[in-house]
Formats: C-alpha cells, structure tokens, sequence
C-alpha cells in the first residue's frame, strides 16, 4: 500500500524526469554532430542540387551578402577590433549541416539582424571542416582528421571540444571568450542574443532569463 506522501514523491520525480527528456530531445533536433552527419549528407545533397548555371547553395558563404552582414576571416576581424574594440560574433558550421543551412536562411539573412551585427559586431563564419591554416592569439591553428574526421583546430578550442553546428561563440573586445550558444537560432533568438552582450546584459541577468523576457522588433 502507497500512502500519500510516497505517491507525491514518485509524481514529481515522474514529472522532472519528462521535463528532462523533452529538453533533450529539444536540444538533439536543433543542430548537428558529426554522429549526424551521414543522415544531414542527404539533404545538403538535396538543397545544393541546381541545373547547370546556377549558383550552388553551398557556394553562398561569401565574404559578404548584398546588404548583409559583412563576413571577415577571423585574422581580419582580430586586426579591426585592435583598431576600434568591438566583440567578435563566431559562426562554426560544416559544410554538411542542413540545420546551418536553416540559420543562414532564415536568421543571419534576415536584413534587421544584419544591419545590427553590422553596427555592434565583428562577424566571422568558421567553417569546422575547413583546410585553411588560421592564426589567433599567436598560435598558428590548422585542420587535423581525429578518429576518421576532419576537425579545424580553432574549432575544437572554441568548442572545448564539443562538436556539434550551429555553433555560436562570442568574444569580447579583448577576445576572451564570452559564451558559446549551440543549436539553430530564429531571427528572434539571434536578435536576443545580439543585444544581451551589447547591453552589457550578461553581467548582470542569466541568459535565460534575459531571453525569456526579451521582446525582439522582428514578427
């Protein structure tokens, strides 16, 4: 026989144990690991195929978009903010991510997010996967292959190690780092997380909290 008490504890466990399950399941949908990378192939595959004359979806990362953000090399944006400060907003994708892709499209094209990124931020793309040899803070970072895959070195450190895209770092402007956000972003995620460093925000409110009550220009 279960008295009352026995029966309240089992049911708020139950209850915590659902709440876990759910953040979970929200958090694998909503970006990609290289455990993924088999299934998001198909449709990267599906998304860069054009007749011929077209521009491939792929092709797309260019150091700039038509009246969007201007994308800078990780040396470029360093050597500006030591010129006039500004913190340093990090995309790490792979080429083969389709929730990347996604967020492209639909957060970082959007012209409201582009054109305060432009005004607040130095923007730079890292691509995961890349063959590029960077150097940051006088240490020279290139691509390595670990366990059958390819990794770039700056990457691994960004992420401590967590490999997983969307990726979002962002730096100070003295580049340390600020916080890593991981997992597809909406415009108006991206446009909370814009202003909570520029506020100065994240000294004073967790995060969350700040997201939570965050009332974004963008319908």
């Amino acid at each position: 026989m279960i008295n009352i008490n026995t029966y309240r504890h089992m049911r708020k466990l139950f209850t915590l144990l659902l709440l876990f399950v759910s953040t979970f399941l929200l958090l694998q949908n909503t970006g990609c690991s290289n455990s993924k990378k088999s299934t998001t192939q198909k449709y990267t595959k599906k998304q860069t195929t054009t007749r011929k004359g077209q521009v491939k979806r792929s092709n797309l990362r260019s150091t700039r978009t038509q009246d969007g953000i201007k994308w800078l090399s990780m040396e470029q944006a360093v050597k500006l903010s030591k010129q006039n400060p500004r913190r340093i907003f990090i995309e790490v994708y792979a080429p083969w991510c389709g929730w990347c892709k996604k967020m492209d499209k639909e957060a970082l094209s959007n012209p409201t997010i582009a054109k305060y990124m432009n005004q607040h931020y130095y923007a730079v793309r890292l691509n995961a996967e890349g063959s590029k040899p960077i150097r940051f803070k006088d240490k020279q970072y290139q691509l390595i292959t670990k366990d059958g895959e390819k990794y770039h070195e700056l990457a691994i450190e960004l992420l401590n190690g967590k490999m997983s895209y969307p990726a979002i770092v962002v730096l100070d402007k003295n580049l340390r780092r600020l916080r890593n956000f991981t997992g597809y972003h909406s415009p108006q995620e991206l446009d909370a997380l814009l202003h909570y460093f520029v506020g100065n925000h994240n000294r004073r409110k967790a995060w969350e909290v700040y997201e939570m009550n965050f009332d974004s220009s963008i319908k």
